[in-house]
């Protein structure tokens, strides 16, 4: 949560959540990754996927996308941002709707 995500209090992975969306509904498709820079090469792409084509069951309150690994995490580089992006389909995975980008930046531990 926040814009920050620190490695040395987090556990051995970040959960990542979204809230509900207007018209949310069984049926709908969910894909979501993350987007960074690489910790040993800052101009390669990580990509870290989150959920793949995941069927939403209902509305909620709150929608559980999936977690990374802190391994995982610690490709990236610090004190960069990273986003979430995500896209939701409402017809059966033949379109996708892109969703507005989440960014935070990776820090080892806070000042």
């Amino acid at each position: 949560k926040g814009s920050i995500l620190q490695l040395d209090t987090m556990g051995d992975s970040a959960a990542f959540t979204l809230a509900a969306w207007q018209f949310m509904a069984a049926g709908q498709y969910l894909s979501a990754w993350i987007e960074g820079v690489g910790n040993d090469d800052p101009t390669q792409t990580i990509t870290l996927p989150l959920a793949t084509e995941k069927p939403i069951s209902g509305n909620m309150p709150v929608l559980e996308v999936g977690a990374v690994s802190k391994a995982q995490l610690q490709r990236l580089a610090r004190s960069y941002q990273f986003v979430v992006r995500t896209q939701v389909s409402f017809d059966d995975k033949e379109t996708w709707q892109t969703f507005p980008l989440i960014s935070a930046t990776l820090v080892d531990r806070l000042p």
